[in-house]
């Protein structure tokens, strides 16, 4: 299923702190996640790299840890 938005209400913001690589294009991107879509989206060919559900009838899942930078992980 899927929204329709007015584009000028189309928000987003830059997943990935430093650039990756985009399984699908090869190009290097810091993502993007658009105002309650739940998708991580390539900001070049934008393909989804990852996408979130809610549903609970889903059995795979995946864990995002988000660790401030202030972080050295010997704590």
């Amino acid at each position: 299923m899927s929204n329709v938005i007015n584009i000028n209400d189309r928000k987003f913001v830059r997943f990935f702190a430093e650039p990756i690589e985009c399984e699908d294009c090869g190009k290097e991107t810091r993502g993007y996640v658009y105002d309650g879509s739940q998708q991580i989206v390539c900001s070049k060919c934008r393909e989804v790299m990852l996408e979130l559900t809610t549903e609970r009838e889903e059995r795979d899942f995946g864990i995002i840890i988000f660790t401030p930078e202030s972080d050295d992980g010997e704590s």
